[in-house]
This record gives structure tokens, C-alpha cells and sequence, in this order.
């Protein structure tokens, strides 16, 4: 499944030729990777972070302000979908802590298809600014996945920023659910 690609959402659904009915993304910002992924989805995308920018043209998109570890607010808008083909993050969740990752992501992980995908973009080890957040690169964190997950791929590269002009060293995970 490995490609010479970019590094991104976008390029990992095209280039593997994926078939999405629905999906949630974990973290929307500035809906970048949402308002693409309704172009190319069937169903609906669940866009969830504390603070969205809404597109009120896009139908197929549901916006969730909140924090994405409020399962209580989040577990009703699931029910509309019991599963979903994908569940994405990027540059997200490192911005939360250790034990909310490990106590409130599988719940996210149990709402994957059979056949389906999590995907995450974040920050490896070598990035200054995990210092300052949770480091994903860790141990812990792949120990989780081998939980949920039969079989993951993992690539890591360095991206320039032309926004800030500087490198950021990041890591791709892609997550199977048998």
C-alpha cells in the first residue's frame, strides 16, 4: 500500500483507490481534509473539533464542535452510523494527553468496519514541538495499536512548511481492521 507520494489523506484514499461511504475525522481545523473527502465519499463525514469554520454548503458533512474525548456528546451522533470505512487525525492528536488517547481512542477504533481504516498524520519524535505535546512516537502509543489492529504501516519523511518556512518531521500510520 506504500506510495512515493506526499504524505496526506488525499493522496493515501487516491492512490490506494478507496472506496469511502462514510468517515470521521478527529480534529477538522479548517475542514481541509473533510470539505476534499465529501467530494470523493457516498455517505457522510462526522468533521469534529472544539472550534470549526463551518462550509454551510457542504450537506455531507456534519459539524461537532467539541472535543473529540466527549464521548458523550459524540457516542449520539454515531449512532447514525454504527461503523465507518475511515477514521483520520491529522496533526491532531498529539495535542491531547497520554491517558485521553489511551482511555477515550478505542472507542473510535471499535466504531472501524470490518476492512476499514485509521489513519493518522502527526509529528515523530525528531519535531521540537512534541516536546511540548504527546509524543505518538513512542512505545505506549504503537502498543495501543497492536491492540486494536492486525496490521499497520507506518512511513515517516520530512515536510517543508512554505507557511513557516521550516521542516516538520512527520509520520504517516495507516491501520487495518480485519
Amino acid at each position: 500500500m506504500r506510495n512515493n507520494k506526499e504524505l496526506s489523506l488525499k493522496n493515501f484514499v487516491l492512490y490506494n483507490d478507496i472506496k469511502l461511504n462514510n468517515a470521521i475525522e478527529l480534529g477538522c481545523g479548517n475542514l481541509t481534509d473533510a470539505l476534499w473527502l465529501s467530494k470523493n465519499i457516498s455517505g457522510k463525514i462526522l468533521a469534529i473539533d472544539k472550534k470549526i469554520k463551518k462550509n454551510d454548503d457542504d450537506k455531507k458533512i456534519i459539524y461537532i464542535e467539541s472535543d473529540y474525548f466527549d464521548i458523550n456528546k459524540i457516542s449520539g451522533y454515531t449512532k447514525i452510523n454504527k461503523h465507518y470505512d475511515l477514521i483520520y487525525s491529522s496533526y491532531s492528536l498529539c495535542f491531547n494527553n497520554k491517558e485521553q488517547i489511551i482511555n477515550i481512542l478505542p472507542f473510535y477504533f471499535k466504531k472501524i468496519k470490518k476492512g476499514g481504516t485509521f489513519y493518522l498524520l502527526d509529528f515523530t519524535l525528531d519535531e521540537e514541538v512534541v516536546y511540548k505535546r504527546t509524543n505518538l512516537w513512542d512505545i505506549w502509543f504503537f502498543d495501543l495499536i497492536k491492540k486494536y489492529f492486525n496490521h499497520f504501516e507506518v512511513r515517516i519523511k520530512k515536510v517543508f512548511e512554505r507557511e513557516h518556512d521550516h521542516t516538520h518531521h512527520i509520520f504517516e500510520l495507516i491501520c487495518f481492521k480485519d
